[in-house]
């Protein structure tokens, strides 16, 4: 999988290409017209390091509406898988602002924020549609990340194979993975619990 923010990014620049090409056809400039335009737009914040979710808090407590799309991950807790919901975008929010009749002030000086991504000095708007596409990606199913892919390299940490290097094949049940080890020249599939497994 691509790595979402770079796609993002790339789908960000492509709209600022478009940006930059109408104001070579209007010779205005059009991060300047948004800059007075008074309806809402979607903006990227930046936040300080593992500090989105706290940023979101704060920012909802103020009455700013914003986004932080998650997806599910595995996770190994107690010997066993679970799911747990990270963030596309780690370190990043959308916000929805106005212009004109909202104020931006406190957003800098909110706990866990850096700054609102700018074009030059100019906040850059996110387009809805972009945003759109992301929730309906969401609704239909984010991919969702496997603890250990078929293929991977792993290393076992408990019992009589402790510091052995394995390939992961597949799982055997919630608790147990099958690994591929090479045991006097012989490969060798074998059932490990997965609290007893990490990856390289």
């Amino acid at each position: 999988m691509r790595r979402p923010l770079l796609h993002l990014m790339e789908l960000q620049q492509h709209q600022t290409s478009g940006l930059e090409h109408a104001a070579t056809v209007d010779s205005g400039n059009p991060m300047q017209e948004l800059a007075l335009d008074s309806h809402p737009h979607w903006y990227l914040v930046q936040c300080r390091a593992r500090q989105d979710e706290r940023a979101l808090e704060h920012l909802e407590r103020q009455g700013f509406e914003c986004y932080r799309p998650l997806y599910e991950v595995e996770r190994i807790r107690g010997g066993r898988k679970e799911l747990a919901s990270v963030a596309i975008f780690p370190g990043y929010i959308f916000i929805r602002l106005d212009r004109i009749r909202d104020n931006w002030l406190p957003i800098r000086s909110t706990r866990g924020v850096i700054q609102i991504v700018r074009f030059h000095e100019y906040p850059l708007p996110v387009a809805d549609g972009i945003i759109e596409q992301l929730r309906q990606r969401i609704e239909m199913g984010w991919p969702r990340e496997a603890y250990l892919q078929s293929g991977e390299r792993v290393i076992v940490t408990e019992g009589s194979f402790a510091g052995i290097e394995a390939i992961f094949q597949s799982d055997d049940g919630g608790r147990r993975v099958i690994l591929l080890l090479n045991i006097l020249h012989s490969d060798q599939r074998l059932s490990f619990p997965i609290g007893s497994v990490r990856k390289i």
